[in-house]
């Protein structure tokens, strides 16, 4: 289940906004990827995205299981925060606008 929640800072126990959905690293992405691939591929899918680089995507953090919104990503990294991912042009669409980054 999809929807924007808030994450907790295990460090500073500060709050930010945050999307928590199942799709994120799904099994369609594991079966899809390997290691040592060239990381433009869909973090909820697998697919391979832009090759120009042109891909939006979203911020990851709490180690991979949660969207972080761009403008509280500073209060999100604690350790746990892993940066910024790819997503597909159809996977993207059920990201909430707020929480994509070119």
């Amino acid at each position: 289940m999809a929807q924007v929640t808030v994450g907790i800072n295990d460090n500073t126990k500060v709050e930010y906004r945050a999307f928590d959905t199942d799709e994120l690293f799904s099994a369609k992405y594991h079966a899809k990827t390997t290691y040592g691939s060239d990381g433009n591929e869909c973090v909820f899918c697998g697919r391979n995205t832009s090759k120009q680089g042109n891909a939006s995507g979203v911020m990851i953090g709490a180690g991979g299981s949660l969207i972080v919104h761009p403008e509280d990503y500073d209060l999100a990294i604690d350790g746990g925060e892993m940066g910024w991912f790819p997503v597909g042009s159809e996977c993207i669409k059920s990201v909430p606008a707020e929480f994509r980054v070119k």
